[in-house]
């Protein structure tokens, strides 16, 4: 599960030219920990980088950031696309304050799947501003940090939840109780297995706030 070099050997960090278009995909998958190569395509055709979806276009991209050493590639289940993250240079590279990520097999299925609501969101509310949960946790704050806030234009403020497996029913209906008296709306995103726990613990939530939870199909993103 070592780093998978598809590039050349990488210069020194004077070298770097990146513009705008690698700045801002860059920092969107710093932003959410790591990106899974067919998820970073899709980000790369709806930013206009790249104007065809292509494997072939995506690693030639990765291997230029490689050769700067901006990023970081690897491969943890043969079944899956490889993973690309930032690198300390790269993190620095676009501004972003966080430690460098290293992935872990087990979590990976729950960055994708944040991944995937973003990648189905942001299209649809271009004006709203995502806030990855990266960012949430060098907040301050009591309450329980969700994966993602939304900050609409007008001040309204969603959370967002993305739910793959059944967890402690207990705790989830905590979660969700403390994230509706926080925000002015809770989105959930749930798997097939995580559908049924997901409105059980809706059920725990007061009568008269029960109109700012929704939960979304995650298979529908």
């Amino acid at each position: 599960m070592g780093a998978d070099p598809i590039g050349g050997p990488r210069p020194a960090a004077g070298a770097r030219r990146i513009g705008p278009p690698d700045t801002n995909v860059l920092r969107w998958v710093g932003q959410q920990y790591a990106c899974r190569e067919d998820q970073l395509t899709q980000l790369l055709t709806r930013t206009g980088h790249q104007a065809t979806r292509s494997t072939a276009v995506t690693r030639r991209i990765t291997a230029r950031w490689m050769n700067l050493g901006l990023v970081d590639r690897a491969t943890f289940l043969a079944s899956e696309p490889p993973w690309i993250w930032l690198t300390r240079a790269g993190l620095r590279e676009v501004g972003l304050p966080f430690r460098v990520w290293q992935p872990k097999a087990w979590m990976l299925a729950h960055v994708a799947a944040i991944n995937r609501v973003r990648l189905f969101v942001e299209p649809r509310r271009p004006a709203a501003r995502w806030v990855p949960e990266r960012q949430l946790r060098r907040q301050p704050g009591e309450h329980p940090v969700p994966d993602a806030e939304i900050h609409d234009p007008g001040g309204t403020v969603t959370a967002v939840e993305v739910d793959l497996s059944r967890k402690s029913t207990e705790r989830r209906r905590q979660v969700m109780r403390a994230l509706v008296d926080h925000y002015d709306s809770v989105w959930y995103f749930a798997s097939v297995a995580a559908w049924d726990a997901v409105h059980d613990a809706s059920c725990a939530v007061p009568v008269h706030l029960t109109d700012l939870v929704r939960i979304y199909s995650l298979e529908d993103c």
